[in-house]
């Protein structure tokens, strides 16, 4: 195992920046609940294709960042994320030999999971959560395969260079 030069690093991190201008950016009025989780989605598939970089301290600080930038409560998204991303860690080495549709499945499976805990943390606080939470997973089911393929091929050096 290598470890990552800067020009990877910035690599990664202009992968989640993009991921988190796609959070941001709103949607129309009629595809609000259509929002696909980019940046769960990016945070999973580094967790899985660079484990030993990509730990679960950096998908905390990332829940932390969305968690100021959707001004959530303080933790809400973290706590969420770090759970998910836990659960993606722990099958990372089965979950790399399933093929794309059967990681697709429990991708959105997780998805599901993290939705659901973030609900039940929002219900918690007395905020008013809202109950089309199986959307999001829905999305990502079908959108992983085209984003891990896409990620694959624009960061196939980084992969390669850091492979174990």
């Amino acid at each position: 195992m290598k470890t990552l030069t800067w020009q990877n690093l910035f690599s990664i991190a202009l992968s989640l920046f993009i991921a988190l201008v796609l959070l941001l950016i709103p949607p129309p009025s009629w595809a609000l609940w259509f929002k696909p989780p980019w940046v769960e989605m990016i945070v999973f598939f580094w967790v899985l294709y660079l484990p030993q970089q990509f730990n679960l301290i950096t998908a905390w600080f990332i829940g932390l960042f969305i968690d100021v930038l959707t001004n959530a409560p303080l933790g809400e998204h973290a706590a969420t994320l770090i759970t998910a991303t836990y659960l993606v860690r722990k099958f990372y080495q089965q979950l790399r030999m399933f093929p794309l549709w059967q990681q697709s499945c429990v991708i959105s499976i997780v998805l599901l999971i993290h939705q659901l805990l973030l609900f039940w943390i929002q219900h918690l606080i007395g905020q008013h959560p809202v109950w089309i939470i199986w959307i999001p997973p829905l999305m990502s089911l079908f959108l992983w395969p085209l984003m891990v393929t896409f990620l694959k091929s624009s960061f196939r050096k980084i992969l390669l260079a850091t492979s174990f």
